[in-house]
């Protein structure tokens, strides 16, 4: 009987099986850009509002491009700046002359948001594109806010080499800086030695000064991740004018997560510009910035009364409140705190330096 069961159940299978092979696969739905898109529009949860505008724009062709712009200009303030940046990564690659001429035609708040995510789309698709429209703009203020935008689109584009090459043209300026930035963070995706080698390439050039630029951008950058290595590069181009203010910069973010290290290293190079009393300044600022931080945590810190969490995640510090006899509840003086990080910082000298000492330099 059991043979028999198991028999009947093979055959079952394989006639529901030869049932379902003369029916059509069941395939997605076709998305019908404009109705999903304004049901997006009335999603209140932000993930199902941005799966189902983003799915929508994916399908968006140049038959369906005025209906979705109707539906965007009736959601007015509603429709925000992330919504008009995957809007224009939509529409911009159809046809950007159009994309430009309405972003830059909207009223007011709106104007704002549609002429962002244009140039931010543009810089990615067709940065030759974007440059002319940013020349065409009267208002050179809000031309240079957009030409920062323009080039963190195109840092992430496939024609990056070319924003490097635009960049060393650049006289300096706030816009030079950011968007050197926002390369060298994109560069970096790619690796810090290949962050490295793109900065290393760069010919010093005391004029434009575009190589300090960006190797302060790319140590900035390289610390955040990788202090260690950080360190080791910025040891090599110690004493080169476009390297004076990167061991500063390194040794503030190696000290987030070992200032021991950090100081070590610090106080351990070469003397030049740097003297021994500057970089035990810069330890001190070091210091009563980490302990300003801490506290704007404790004040603000807790759901109620401002009390900070039992469960706290904030590092642990390596310099301690002072405490014992003349210490008292209340708030020590500006003098006595800068007192006491002195004695901090001079003790964790001694022990970050071992037993090479450091002359001058004694705890107290």
């Amino acid at each position: 009987m059991k043979l028999l069961g198991g028999i009947l159940w093979l055959l079952l299978l394989l006639g529901a099986y030869a049932l379902g092979a003369g029916f059509p696969a069941r395939t997605e739905p076709a998305v019908a850009s404009t109705t999903s898109f304004e049901a997006a529009l009335d999603h209140t949860n932000p993930l199902l509002r941005s799966f189902g505008i983003s799915r929508s724009l994916r399908a968006m062709d140049a038959e369906g491009v005025d209906d979705v712009v109707a539906a965007v200009e009736a959601a007015g303030f509603w429709f925000d700046r992330q919504e008009y940046r995957l809007f224009m990564a939509a529409w911009v690659p159809i046809d950007p002359d159009e994309a430009v001429i309405w972003a830059f035609s909207r009223p007011g708040m709106l104007q704002d948001r549609a002429s962002e995510a244009v140039l931010e789309a543009l810089g990615y698709f067709n940065p030759s594109r974007a440059l002319h429209v940013l020349q065409s703009i009267e208002d050179r203020d809000r031309a240079d806010s957009l030409h920062i935008l323009m080039a963190q689109g195109w840092a992430r584009s496939d024609f990056r080499d070319g924003l490097a090459e635009h960049l060393v043209g650049q006289p300096a300026s706030l816009y030079r800086q950011r968007a050197t930035a926002a390369l060298t963070n994109e560069i970096l995706k790619d690796g810090p030695e290949a962050l490295i080698a793109w900065v290393d390439t760069i010919e010093a050039d005391p004029g434009n000064a575009f190589k300090r630029t960006a190797f302060q951008r790319a140590v900035n950058a390289l610390a955040e991740i990788d202090p260690v290595r950080a360190a080791r590069w910025v040891d090599e181009h110690l004493g080169r004018p476009y390297a004076k203010r990167a061991p500063n910069t390194v040794a503030r973010r190696w000290a987030e997560e070992d200032p021991a290290a950090a100081m070590s290293w610090l106080v351990s190079l070469p003397p030049g510009d740097r003297g021994r009393r500057n970089r035990e300044a810069h330890l001190h600022r070091m210091v009563e910035t980490r302990g300003r931080s801490r506290r704007g945590l404790d004040r603000r810190g807790g759901a109620v009364g401002g009390s900070r969490p039992a469960d706290s995640r904030a590092r642990p510090s390596r310099f301690r409140a002072p405490s014992g006899p003349g210490h008292g509840v209340g708030p020590p003086s500006s003098r006595s705190r800068r007192s006491h990080a002195r004695s901090d910082v001079r003790r964790a000298l001694l022990v970050s330096i071992g037993s090479r000492g450091l002359p001058g330099v004694a705890a107290r």
